[in-house]
């Protein structure tokens, strides 16, 4: 059976999900690299992190939720390791 490629374009899907609801789905065209990556999680993870009230909005940086990733390389960059470190944790 033949097969057809179309090309170099790629979607990539973020959404967040917690035990109490999942949080709306955001469509990402952009190549994945660890920057792109990095500005993910300031933005997305954050945004989620607030609509589902894990986040206090006084106390900023006493968050109420675990962020657990797979071991893909671009996600164990010394570069993400540091920004989830200041960024996303408590």
């Amino acid at each position: 059976v033949p097969t057809v490629k179309f090309g170099k374009l790629s979607v990539m899907v973020w959404r967040c999900i917690s035990s109490k609801r999942v949080d709306e789905m955001r469509i990402l065209t952009e190549n994945m690299n660890k920057e792109f990556y990095l500005d993910i999680l300031r933005n997305e993870l954050t945004k989620s992190a607030q609509n589902f009230g894990f986040i206090e909005p006084h106390f900023p940086h006493k968050l109420k939720y675990k962020s657990y990733q797979y071991k893909d390389p671009k996600h164990k960059s010394s570069l993400c390791m540091t920004g989830l470190l200041y960024n996303c944790s408590t």
